[in-house]
């Protein structure tokens, strides 16, 4: 019987809500992952976000952004935070969070406990460390995971300047319903026996950031440097370095950014059998220049640039240089709160054992590394306010792509049986199209209550495995008195197909269908004294049983409940 248990920290950005200001504020996290600070992860209603959020700068407006749509390998999840309570110093510019604690617990031995310490926010130093640990097991069903999450974070602020600086660890634990005998030699104790050690994953590193705002004179300079460290007890080990330097200078109505980026990522990795490791190296210099001008008094927006990449690979004879053209235009309709919009674009996106591993880890074999490459990408859409309590966008597109990663079964070579079952492999895709189309609305009633929905709907050219062709989330938001927050939502996935092998001897496949599933989920939030909350969720009310990926079952209903309190 299969066995599985709920995929985490997994996220599908099928519509992207966030500010979309006039003028570049800054510099946004590129898909280079050189990313300072903490780097939230949005989870599961029926589990917690373990990362804290240290926001740096207060951006109380809401507006809307849309971004190119990215092709993601895994079914959306409930996305559920906690943000413990901030505080904000009088006469700087910032907010901090309170030093707190946080404790909680529910079926399925789910187990939470965090820590956060920081100093009161001023106008010298900043210093945080946080520590996190997240698990629960179902010993019935044997399905199991636990995260933890540890960092240790400072900066020095300089008049115009600062410099930041992090370590981090991170460790991933998932119970692992394969068997598979490439994996297992017989009269050796360092045998890997996955189906009762499960897959532990480490990543950790350090962050080196120097940040230095603009002036008259000066534009506004980025130096971001990452180091991290991942490997995982079925021989896979990697080692990245990151370093992008980021630029931008406004004058009048016209704005110049852009980035220059280099990336090497070392990646090892062999059978339990094998006698070494195959090694794959891989560099990337990315180069990313944008101009941006606006017209105030036609309510103009238009950027242009290039997706420059040059990539450098042991597994290919030759590098390779990859241009795209970046082109989005924003135009608003007169007399209306309302913008049409579309852009043009592509590129390189880059791929390692890390980012599989967090996507799906549910692989052992030794993988090949493919960079999924988007030759076209274009959509075209309108947004705005139907009235002052009320937003919407609606756009529709595609695009073209090479090598795209998608995970099926893993098959056996030369044998009767197929004990593979459950394991999962990495394969590609060419020659992928796809036509979708998006909608987004959300509407407030006053502050005490909200609604909101998404839908996307997506059509490829060929099959996708494990990829839906829908996904929709509809949600409700109720404050009835200023410490208490009620939240009630769906969300739906659409049919996945994966494909299995059913005779090893002939090497005969065949595609299986994962049904589509809703889930149903709930929150209510009360805060005391603010200086602490209490609250309780719920995801999966229905206890359906559906699957992520096949053969791991998402866990059934599951009921966490617990509380913050602040420190000092």
């Amino acid at each position: 019987m299969k066995k599985g248990f709920l995929t985490a920290a997994v996220l599908f950005n099928a519509i992207i809500v966030m500010a979309q200001p006039d003028k570049p504020k800054g510099f946004e996290n590129s898909s280079h992952d050189v990313i300072s600070g903490t780097n939230i992860k949005l989870i599961p209603a029926s589990k917690l976000s373990i990362e804290p959020v240290v926001p740096k700068t207060e951006t109380p407006k809401i507006t809307l952004k849309y971004e190119t749509p990215e092709f993601n390998w895994n079914t959306p999840k409930l996305i559920q935070t906690i943000d413990p309570d901030k505080i904000k110093e009088k006469g700087i510019d910032s907010i901090a969070l309170s030093n707190y604690v946080r404790l909680g617990g529910g079926n399925n031995t789910h187990i939470l406990g965090e820590v956060y310490l920081s100093n009161k926010p001023n106008s010298k130093w900043s210093y945080h460390l946080n520590l996190a640990q997240l698990q629960a097991k179902n010993k019935t069903t044997l399905q199991e995971f636990a995260n933890t999450r540890i960092q240790l974070g400072g900066a020095r602020f300089f008049n115009n300047s600062s410099l930041n600086a992090s370590l981090f660890y991170n460790r991933d634990h998932v119970a692992f319903f394969a068997k598979d005998s490439s994996f297992k030699s017989e009269g050796k104790s360092s045998a890997i026996d996955l189906f009762n050690s499960g897959k532990t994953a480490n990543t950790y590193g350090v962050n080196i950031d120097y940040v230095s705002l603009a002036t008259n004179k000066k534009p506004e300079i980025k130096w971001l440097n990452r180091l991290s460290s991942f490997n995982s007890n079925t021989n896979h080990d990697e080692l990245e370095v990151n370093s992008a330097l980021k630029m931008l200078k406004t004058h009048k109505n016209l704005t110049m950014w852009g980035e220059l980026a280099f990336t090497d990522i070392q990646s090892k990795q062999k059978r339990d059998t094998a006698k070494s490791q195959s090694t794959i190296n891989q560099m990337f210099v990315d180069f990313k220049p944008r101009v941006q001008f606006i017209h105030k008094q036609t309510d103009l927006n238009v950027q242009v640039g290039l997706n420059v990449t040059y990539n450098k690979n042991t597994t290919s004879s030759s590098s390779k240089n990859y241009i795209n053209p970046f082109i989005y235009l924003e135009k608003g309709i007169t007399g209306l709160e309302m913008k049409v919009f579309g852009s043009i674009d592509g590129g390189l996106m880059k791929n390692s054992l890390r980012r599989m591993n967090e996507v799906m880890p549910y692989f052992a074999d030794t993988l090949q590394l493919k960079n999924q490459y988007e030759q076209l990408n274009g959509y075209i859409g309108i947004k705005g306010k139907i009235s002052g309590n009320s937003q919407f966008s609606l756009d529709f597109g595609g695009n073209s792509v090479s090598d795209m990663l998608v995970f099926v079964s893993a098959k056996e070579s030369n044998k009767s049986t197929y004990d593979s079952l459950n394991l999962m492999r990495a394969t590609y895709l060419n020659n992928v199209s796809s036509f979708y189309f998006r909608a987004f609305a959300q509407y407030n009633l006053g502050e005490s209550f909200k609604i909101l929905g998404n839908l996307k709907v997506i059509q490829y050219s060929q099959t996708v495995y494990h990829l839906p062709s829908f996904t929709f989330n509809l949600s409700a938001e109720y404050s009835p008195i200023s410490t208490v927050l009620i939240k009630l939502g769906m969300q739906g996935v659409g049919t996945r197909y994966n494909s299995l092998m059913t005779d090893a001897i002939t090497n005969k496949f065949t595609t299986v269908a994962l049904k589509n599933y809703t889930d149903i989920y709930a929150r209510i939030d009360y805060r005391f004294n603010g200086a602490g909350r209490i609250w309780i969720q719920g995801s999966n009310l229905l206890n359906q049983n559906y699957q992520t990926y096949y053969g791991y079952k998402a866990f059934g209903l599951t009921v966490m409940g617990g509380i913050s309190i602040a420190l000092f």
